[in-house]
């Protein structure tokens, strides 16, 4: 099993004794798992960890059997956003914040209760709303 870019051998098996590696890269050591039942587990992933991979499997060294190649892609999960608001005579304004690893995309959506008024959406982390004291929003 390798790495494709860059290009790092990851584990090599022997048929004679599929549920022990005959070598592992010491990076991937606590992290891949080669099962007896032929699943090659890949644990605590991270997003360094992201790109393409390629199993090969050969008979007697030389004639190629199988080669599979899959996409590893790492999500990283966020923590809860929290929402600050800030409010002065002319505006208010609500600031979205989260815990990641990852680039978070904002969005605020605004819902009137009148149907008469259109409903909107706005991007970034930051909102101002102009401050009319009748604010019916959701």
């Amino acid at each position: 099993m390798v790495r494709i870019d860059p290009n790092i051998g990851i584990l090599a098996w022997k048929s004679g004794s599929p549920e022990f590696p005959h070598w592992l890269n010491t990076s991937y050591r606590d992290r891949v798992h080669f099962r007896r039942d032929a699943f090659i587990e890949l644990r605590a992933m991270g997003s360094g960890d992201q790109g393409t991979y390629e199993v090969q499997t050969i008979y007697y060294g030389s004639e190629l059997l199988n080669c599979d190649r899959f996409e590893l892609r790492v999500v990283e999960p966020m923590s809860t956003p929290t929402v600050e608001v800030s409010c002065n005579s002319s505006h208010l304004m609500l600031n979205c914040s989260t815990v990641s690893g990852c680039p978070v995309t904002y969005r605020w959506e605004q819902r009137s209760q009148d149907p008469s008024v259109e409903n909107a959406t706005f991007p970034g982390a930051v909102l101002y709303l102009p401050h009319t004291g009748q604010l019916n929003y959701t």
